[in-house]
């Protein structure tokens, strides 16, 4: 997987994987992906939002 990034739009590349789903996030992992922690996604539903436990991943990118 090869991730291009231009500084202006984002310096710090980061993705959400729900907690329970192991092979997602097995395979960000050996995409390079760091897990920097757990927290609650607010998923919006009808109505409001519903807290879905993820893993917030950060990757290092070099400048396109």
């Amino acid at each position: 997987m090869t991730v291009t990034v231009r500084p202006a739009t984002a310096a710090d590349p980061w993705l959400a994987a729900v907690t329970g789903n192991a092979r997602a996030r097995r395979f960000y992992e050996r995409s390079g992906w760091t897990d920097a922690g757990a927290f609650d996604y607010a998923a919006s539903i009808d109505g409001g939002t519903f807290p879905v436990p993820s893993h917030r991943y950060v990757k290092r990118v070099q400048n396109a």
